[in-house]
């Protein structure tokens, strides 16, 4: 407690077990290769787009592709992976964590540079988990220039077409659909106070009056391989939605294109935000993912 006071006992403890994994992690010509015993992940050197290719057990999830993280600015797309000069490097490697840095700018088809970002990528030894911290920056203009952002998305194709998708709900319970009936599914935080469920599920919550742990996540599956997703302090940096499509597309909207107004980010501002996906060859565990 604060100006309380506490005792605290230290015991000697034994030796340090030998850890049953390790992660390993391979630079090669173009990009980097990290095998955290429970799934293999690759990271493109040219053209980052967060994670290019990702393998759990022999179920490839993502396949190479050109998304990754992508703004939105006065009806114009801008993406990390337009950008020639990004770097990538490795920033820690040890036998039980790698970390990857990228940082670059997000620009459009004609190589015109809106927003500077940096990407931190995080593995543990043994875990199926990436962890990915992103960082938008706005080092363009004067100090009282901005720039309208429409949207701040993160997206990965992947390898899942028709399958199920899984949300969690603020009461602990799990909304769970097949896109039969229509082509996407989402929750969406429209304000702190309140979110909803859209396309093939269905339902809403509020946020900020129950403040809810268990909702910001997702999961896209289709009973041989899966891939879930949740981004950190989902209802209190609202807007925020995690989206889903029967054609494989999982976005992260870090700041929803569905949320119509724009967000004014001023020269010298920048926006993180801590986004974890979750990979797994067969059926993924909800438990895990709340």
């Amino acid at each position: 407690p604060a100006n309380g006071k506490s005792s605290v006992t230290l015991a000697g403890g034994g030796e340090t077990p030998v850890p049953e994994k390790t992660v390993r992690v391979e630079e090669r010509n173009d990009r980097f290769v990290v095998d955290t015993g429970a799934m293999i992940f690759e990271v493109r050197k040219n053209g980052f787009n967060i994670i290019d290719i990702a393998k759990a057990g022999d179920q490839q999830i993502i396949e190479t592709h050109q998304r990754g993280l992508c703004v939105q600015v006065e009806g114009t797309e801008y993406c990390a992976a337009l950008d020639p000069d990004a770097n990538v490097t490795l920033e820690e490697a040890g036998p039980l964590h790698v970390v990857l840095r990228a940082v670059g700018s997000l620009k459009n088809a004609v190589g015109e540079r809106k927003f500077d970002f940096d990407c931190r990528l995080y593995a543990y030894a043994g875990s199926p988990d990436v962890r990915a911290v992103v960082s938008l920056i706005n080092r363009q203009g004067k100090d009282a220039d901005f720039i309208p952002l429409s949207a701040l998305l993160l997206e990965l194709p992947t390898t899942i077409r028709s399958g199920r998708c899984t949300f969690g709900s603020e009461d602990g319970t799990v909304k769970q659909a097949g896109f039969s009936d229509a082509p996407e599914a989402y929750i969406y935080q429209v304000s702190s106070s309140e979110h909803v469920f859209g396309g093939a599920v269905g339902g809403q919550g509020s946020g900020k009056q129950t403040k809810p742990d268990t909702i910001g996540w997702g999961c896209l599956s289709d009973g041989q391989k899966a891939i879930g997703a949740g981004v950190r302090w989902f209802w209190q940096l609202h807007p925020k939605s995690v989206e889903m499509t029967s054609g494989g597309m999982l976005r992260i909207g870090l700041y929803p294109s569905r949320h119509r107004e724009p967000l004014k980010i001023y020269t010298g501002v920048a926006r993180t935000h801590e986004v974890r996906l979750c990979f797994s060859a067969g059926a993924m565990d909800t438990d895990k993912l709340k």
